[in-house]
């Protein structure tokens, strides 16, 4: 097996304005900010490089040296001349390109606690370094690239945004790396904050403001608007929906008394009791919006305008099936409502891929005789088996499509005389 290394950066190989223009960068796209300067790029800065003011109200003062040693006198002397100007910041950031050791780092923040300013953070090469691994993965890749860096702190913004739907794609994926999606529901201790963040989501992928759980505004990302093609923005667009049902189940089974709070106790947030039901409820609808999102990213990204995206509908006859990327979709397209069904299949399917259809047909047919007598919770888990089905098609390499056509049989679903719709499933190779 290859292994890869993760080299570190040597940030020594830039120049302090190209280190600067890198540590204006990156909290120029991390923070909200109702201001922020860079200051440095005028040669005499008085020892402010980056001066910022947040949303909050609070003032920033970031002093960022790129040197192999950082020298403690030069650190007070910058310091100094930022209070010799009148101006006292509530955080002091020190960004340094090199090694700190655990002594100049207690001596650093002692000296700042000293002059009466509330908080200090100091960070090395190394931990900068793995900030913008974790925050800003883009904007490092061009550093290390060496791709010129503009000059203007304008130009510098626009730089430092996403190009591609790819990196626009990746940089929203961060908001899916949080407790809200990742904590089994049984073990999250703060449901009232679970939904905030769902909201806080919903808000980050639509308008690009997001927001930690107590509504903190951390950073601006691309939003929906910005992505280019057409198909990936009415994808992301059933994303939110979902997100938005989502909510909604839960708001929902709390009125309903099948979500429980506790009483808040101290600073502890308030503990939740699920029924069975309900636990399967948000689960599966969590499950779905972050498998939907994960094949978004992964859809292929149109080379040229001429191109056409990702085919989504396949000729049945008169008819159009649409693909169906999980059971819900399935379940959406030919399941609900209809009395029969049929099954296509190609015929040089290979046989470990009919051995799946053969499952994912046997599975339909069992829940088309049952589901009018089952409970919305067996109908959450007849979707989470059809999407295991579907994804285990798609990576050997064929897919599912559905539709509904009217049937041969009468006295339809009103009660009147009118056929019962009739599901159809394809399943197609990829691009055949």
């Amino acid at each position: 097996m290859i292994q890869k290394s993760v080299m570190p950066i040597h940030f020594e190989d830039r120049s302090g304005v190209e280190f600067e223009r890198l540590c204006y960068a990156y909290l120029l796209n991390t923070e909200a900010w109702t201001s922020l300067e860079w200051i440095g790029q005028s040669g005499s800065d008085g020892g402010r490089d980056i001066v910022g003011t947040r949303e909050s109200g609070e003032l920033l003062v970031v002093q960022c040296a790129n040197h192999k040693s950082l020298r403690f006198k030069k650190v007070t002397s910058d310091l100094d001349k930022i209070l010799k100007s009148g101006t006292t910041p509530e955080r002091f950031i020190l960004i340094s390109g090199g090694k700190i050791s655990a002594d100049m780092r207690s001596k650093i923040k002692k000296y700042v606690d000293s002059k009466g300013i509330s908080e200090t953070e100091v960070w090395s090469g190394a931990e900068f370094e793995e900030r913008l691994r974790r925050d800003q993965p883009l904007l490092i890749k061009r550093f290390v690239e060496g791709v010129t860096f503009p000059e203007v702190e304008d130009e510098i913004e626009a730089w430092s945004r996403p190009k591609s739907d790819t990196e626009i794609l990746e940089q929203m994926s961060a908001c899916f790396e949080r407790p809200a999606f990742t904590t089994p529901l049984y073990a999250e201790v703060s449901f009232p904050d679970f939904k905030k963040a769902i909201t806080d989501t919903i808000e980050a992928l639509s308008t690009g403001v997001w927001r930690l759980r107590d509504g903190t505004i951390i950073r601006r990302i691309s939003p929906r608007s910005e992505l280019k093609d057409p198909a990936k923005r009415a994808a992301l667009g059933e994303i939110i929906d979902g997100l938005v049902e989502l909510r909604y189940a839960y708001t929902t089974l709390e009125t309903s008394g099948k979500v429980k709070t506790s009483q808040p106790q101290g600073d502890q947030f308030s503990m939740v009791c699920f029924d069975r039901e309900a636990l399967h409820v948000l689960e599966q609808l969590r499950f779905e919006v972050i498998q939907r999102f994960e094949s978004l990213k992964r859809s292929r990204q149109p080379s040229s305008k001429s191109e056409e995206p990702i085919r989504t509908k396949l000729p049945l006859g008169l008819h159009a099936a649409e693909k169906c990327r999980n059971g819900r979709a399935l379940w959406n397209k030919a399941f609900v409502g209809v009395l029969s069904f049929e099954f296509l299949l190609p015929e040089d399917i290979d046989d470990q891929a009919e051995e799946v259809a053969v499952h994912l047909q046997t599975s339909f047919q069992e829940w088309l005789d049952i589901y009018q007598d089952v409970s919305p919770t067996d109908h959450l888990e007849c979707r989470r088996t059809w999407t295991k089905y579907i994804k285990e098609l798609e990576n050997l390499g064929y897919e599912v499509y559905g539709t509904r056509v009217a049937g041969k049989l009468t006295g339809g679903p009103s009660g009147r005389d009118s056929a019962w719709p009739h599901g159809i499933v394809k399943i197609s190779g990829i691009g055949s």
